[in-house]
Order: structure tokens, then sequence, then C-alpha cells
């Protein structure tokens, strides 16, 4: 009577051995091995080149006497606050889940993230801060305020960065086009000579030549970390 009855509990005992095994074999891989974070961190330095490239835009329209850059600035300057903190966050993270990870042989189509873009990024974040200050205290300050033909050759200068930026910020594009950035330094040459041209206030000839400079610096960056990514 003992023969029929013991099938069963063996056969039951067996399947629960294999299942136990089954449910905890890819627990044991995930807490070992955790998934890599470089598509996050990909993102995330992306969505700071548009936020920089995006402020760009909007100083330009405020440049050309569009609008006061009272209006928008203050957002974005918290939408660039938080993308820096979020990027540089975000490729901490990515570096650490690189570290005695085997997954980082298989998943190399992913790019890494790449100090040197972030300090770029920071340095474009910077002297687009300053070029808001410029515009804002002209705003403000009547003897500050730019002469329309400068206000619009300005607002055509810093369009001309936006695609640079973006290019920049994202590692599967080419470097920023060569051609692009030397029409941008072409236009930064002239717009310098109309500052050197500008008489009247000194408030107002200072603002120009302080705007030309800024601009310069952001068209000087990306043309650096252009030729560091070519």
């Amino acid at each position: 009577m003992q023969g029929p009855t013991s099938s069963p509990r063996v056969s039951f005992r067996s399947q629960s051995a294999a299942a136990s095994s089954a449910s905890s074999g890819p627990v044991r891989y995930v807490l070992v091995f955790p998934p890599l974070q470089l598509r996050p961190a990909e993102h995330a330095v992306r969505q700071w080149g548009d936020d920089v490239a995006a402020a760009l835009d909007d100083l330009a329209d405020a440049a050309a006497g569009r609008y006061s850059p009272g209006r928008s600035w203050p957002r974005h300057e918290r939408r660039l606050s938080g993308a820096a903190e979020q990027a540089r966050a975000a490729a901490r993270n990515a570096r650490e889940s690189l570290r005695w990870n085997p997954r980082a042989k298989v998943e190399r189509a992913v790019p890494r993230p790449d100090g040197v873009v972030l300090d770029s990024l920071e340095e474009l974040t910077a002297r687009t801060r300053a070029v808001a200050r410029v515009l804002l205290d002209a705003a403000g300050d009547e003897s500050l305020s730019l002469p329309a033909s400068f206000g619009e050759s300005y607002a055509a200068m810093l369009r001309t960065l936006t695609g640079p930026v973006r290019q920049l910020a994202d590692p599967r594009s080419a470097p920023p086009d060569g051609d692009e950035l030397a029409g941008a330094s072409g236009c930064q040459d002239d717009l310098e000579r109309q500052a050197g041209q500008l008489t009247g206030s000194t408030g107002n000839e200072n603002a120009a030549r302080h705007l030309a400079g800024l601009s310069r610096q952001l068209v000087n960056e990306l043309a650096r970390k252009s030729g560091d990514r070519n």
C-alpha cells in the first residue's frame, strides 16, 4: 500500500525544487550584475544640451527686442540648474554601473558618459547665464539698451549656436559641422566690428562689447569641443 502513495510525494518534491531553482536563478543574476545605467545618462546629457539651446533661442528673441528677458529667463534658469544636476548624477551612476559588470562588455553600442562634454556644457551654461544677466540689465536700464541693428545681429548669432550645442550633447550625432562653426565665427567677427563702431553712451557701448565677448566664448568652446570629437 505504501508503494503507490510514495511516488506522488517524490514527484511533488522534485517539482518544487525545480521551481525554486528556476525562480531563484534570475534573481541572483540581477543582484550580482545590475543593469547598466548608460541610457539614462545619455538622455540626461542630451536634455541638458536641449535646455541650453532653448535658453539661447529665447535670449535671441530678447536681444532682438521682441520681449523682455525677465519674462522667460527664470524658467530657463530653473531648468538649466535641474538639467545640470541630473546629468552629473546620471553620469556618476552610469560610471558606477560599469564597474566589475560583465554587461559592460556586451552593451558597447550605448555611448559612455564623456566628462569633457559635461565640462563643456557647464561652460556653455555659465556663458548663457552671463548673456542673460547683461540682457536683463539692459532691459531694466535705458542707458544700456542695445541699438536695434546690433540686437538683431546678436539674435542671429545666438541662433546659429543652438544646433551645434545640441550636437555636442548628443553622443550619437556627428560633432558640430566645421562649416557651420566657421559661419558662426564669421558672424561673430561682424558682431565684434559692430560693437566696436558703436558710439554714444558708455553703458550702451559696454553692454554691446560685453555681449560680443560672451558670444565669442560660446563659439570658441563649441569649436574646441568639436575638435576633440573629430
